[in-house]
């Protein structure tokens, strides 16, 4: 019945990366203004069942994804800086990276593309100087590498955490375990209705960042989202145990061969809790394994195991000691890899985030910052041209 429901300004669906940065980020907005915002979870983020878990992830400045990504990523870094001194915590640490392959049409040109366009701090350097300055790196005559001095990590539970609570304590209301059913923005003259398992809402406005499980949701808008199945391993060094510091070991990302990637952390958490480490495969290669979000295999298999084994003998021996600890998480691939931070394209009050193909975490701060911006102002400060979900409709309609 119409009195039993709930009124809200804002309501946010999925409360991982994007939807805790887009809840805190309305909720100082908003809830000074006495408007009323809420966050909704199926689950209790920060949880193991989507994308944002695994104690770390990569940042950095020097994209080889695109130049167009800096503003944002300037901004990220500022913003997770002011995050955690309101949160009173410390999740985001500097430790340089290194961007690894051959030295053109790779990570390494592309990374230095972005670095000279911005006049962001690098250094490009051969297998040389690799063997110098990091022994523990097998580099062959053709490996070069770029070192981003801006890189590091950062947390992700502690990121989605902190924005939370600052979300709660600003005002703002978080429901988890709490699964929609549907949402409506056609047939309710006062706004969109939220039908969950516990209860029934009506928003003005509706943000929806559910990851993985908006596949459905953008398969009907004729735009096919990839969740992929990933494997994050916690190996321990088998000697020089302290070169795998954070104050010696850099995080890395290297292209060890056509389509495949090998990127790692340093030992964040001491030696004895291991350097995480994980295969990112792209493009057609035969690593790849497509899933959905209800349906990918959570077990880590001794085949597993035995593949990370394989490349880290070969290109990181030192690491190839005792596996500590393994998890399974998953990206949700867009069709040219770049996400969809947009208007619905059917409801101008509803606005959707996903498809950042494995690189959104570290700027998902400021995803949520433009999401929050085009819900209130309608228009965000940041050029999102590269975001539009409408990218895609003249491929679609070819296909």
């Amino acid at each position: 019945m119409l009195f039993n429901r709930k009124y809200y300004d804002v309501i946010v669906v999925g409360l991982g990366a994007m939807g805790s940065a887009s809840l805190y980020q309305l909720a100082t907005q908003l809830t000074g203004k006495g408007k009323k915002v809420l966050g909704i979870d199926q689950l209790a983020p920060p949880h193991n069942m989507g994308s944002t878990h695994g104690g770390s992830r990569i940042t950095r400045q020097a994209y080889y994804e695109g130049k167009e990504y800096i503003p944002i990523l300037k901004h990220s870094y500022d913003l997770w800086r002011k995050i955690e001194n309101d949160s009173q915590s410390r999740f985001f640490e500097i430790t340089g990276g290194l961007m690894m392959g051959s030295r053109t049409n790779s990570i390494v040109d592309k990374s230095e593309m972005s670095a000279k366009a911005y006049d962001l701090p690098y250094e490009i350097f051969d297998y040389k100087e690799i063997k110098k300055r990091y022994p523990m790196f097998k580099a062959n005559t053709n490996t070069w590498a770029l070192l981003d001095k801006l890189a590091g990590y950062l947390e992700p539970e502690a990121g989605v955490t902190k924005q939370l609570e600052l979300a709660v304590k600003e005002g703002a209301e978080v429901n988890t375990n709490e699964q929609v059913q549907f949402w409506d923005a056609e047939n309710y003259a006062k706004g969109i209705r939220v039908k969950t398992n516990k209860g029934d809402y009506i928003a003005e406005k509706l943000i929806v960042t559910t990851g993985p499980w908006a596949k459905g949701m953008m398969q009907e808008l004729g735009i096919t989202l990839k969740p992929e199945r990933l494997i994050q391993f916690w190996m321990k060094p088998t000697s020089n145990a302290s070169a795998f510091l954070p104050a010696h070991f850099p995080i890395f990302l290297w292209n060890v061969e056509k389509n495949l990637d090998v990127y790692g952390f340093p030992a964040k958490d001491g030696i004895e809790q291991g350097c995480k480490v994980a295969f990112y495969p792209h493009q057609d290669h035969e690593m790849r394994e497509f899933c959905s979000a209800y349906n990918i295999d959570r077990e880590v298999h001794d085949k597993d195991v035995e593949l990370i084994r394989k490349y880290l003998a070969q290109y990181v021996p030192e690491l190839n000691g005792e596996c500590l600890k393994t998890a399974v998480c998953m990206h949700t691939e867009s069709p040219d890899l770049h996400p969809i931070i947009d208007f619905h394209p059917e409801y101008r009050n509803v606005c959707i985030a996903n498809g950042f193909s494995g690189h959104g975490f570290k700027y998902s701060n400021v995803a949520g910052q433009i999401l929050a911006d085009l819900t209130i102002n309608g228009k965000s400060d940041f050029d999102i041209s590269l975001f539009r979900a409408d990218r895609f409709s003249s491929r679609l309609s070819q296909q």
